[in-house]
């Protein structure tokens, strides 16, 4: 009576159709359940009386009384609460996924930079021709010795795949690009 703001007598007199919507599936499905087992529970839509819509948890029993008719009993608990907890909880891990990602992502970025940090060590003390291919970017970063074995000057040894294409057979700019 409290959930749904009939008194008990007023209860009473409502027909299934002013407490409950009837057209849901759930509704269509708990009925079929407890006529063919004798009781029944279901998530369904209730209506109060000044017409708000809640959802609830419905368990149904039909059973027969003294007189051999039968009856149904029926308990109509909220679930509001427990939507709203959930709620929260899903919040929550909404929150720590963004967290962690955020933390992967600076974590990449430090171990990119670190990566392309080592890369260039590597580049000034070998006199290989090295280079990294930032595919995101399109920049080559280039060892020392590239200067050297090429005869071309750059700024902060970086380059364009077009630029390091030129000194390259035409077969092996294809297999590089395709690679």
């Amino acid at each position: 009576c409290k959930l749904l703001g009939y008194s008990r007598k007023s209860l009473l007199q409502q027909k299934r159709s002013t407490i409950f919507n009837i057209t849901e599936s759930g509704f269509k499905k708990m009925l079929k359940e407890r006529t063919a087992e004798g009781h029944a529970t279901a998530v369904v839509t209730v209506i109060k009386s000044n017409g708000k819509l809640i959802p609830c948890n419905i368990n149904s029993a039909v059973f027969a009384d003294r007189n051999g008719i039968m009856q149904s009993i029926t308990t109509i608990s909220d679930l509001r609460p427990s939507l709203q907890a959930q709620q929260l909880i899903d919040n929550k891990k909404d929150k720590l996924i963004k967290d962690n990602v955020a933390e992967a992502l600076a974590k990449a970025a430090a171990n990119v930079k670190e990566s392309n940090v080592l890369l260039q060590y590597i580049g000034k003390s070998s006199y290989d021709v090295m280079w990294d291919w930032d595919l995101a970017t399109g920049k080559i970063s280039v060892g020392e010795s590239f200067s050297e074995i090429f005869l071309h000057e750059m700024k902060r040894n970086t380059l364009t795949f077009n630029m390091v294409a030129r000194w390259m057979l035409s077969d092996e700019r294809h297999r590089v690009e395709t690679k």
